[in-house]
């Protein structure tokens, strides 16, 4: 879970407390893994074709180590692209949570 930054500002009559969280960063961040994630998927199919077409230059061994490759591939980047969607929605859920902070502290 992503957490913001809480910064203490203290002055001699009072100390104030405020939320420092970019916006536009976390923005940036969601759409990048956004993409990424959504790029690993639409890489699928085309992966898989020309796997299968390169798979026909390999006999024996080295088509089952090939194959198993291709296998742990297609799989890693599934996991992946579930990574980074989590990762935008954390980053997301911490910008909601700062702007709820900073709108209390207000």
């Amino acid at each position: 879970m992503l957490t913001a930054v809480v910064g203490v500002q203290t002055t001699k009559e009072t100390a104030e407390l405020t939320i420092q969280f970019d916006d536009g960063a976390a923005d940036t961040l969601i759409s990048a893994a956004t993409s990424a994630a959504s790029a690993l998927r639409d890489q699928g199919s085309a992966r898989r074709t020309a796997a299968e077409s390169a798979a026909d230059e390999f006999a024996g061994g080295y088509a089952r180590a090939f194959e198993g490759v291709c296998a742990a591939e297609a799989v890693d980047r599934g996991r992946l692209a579930g990574v980074l969607d989590d990762l935008a929605t954390e980053v997301g859920e911490a910008k909601a949570a700062a702007t709820k902070e900073k709108q209390r502290l207000s």
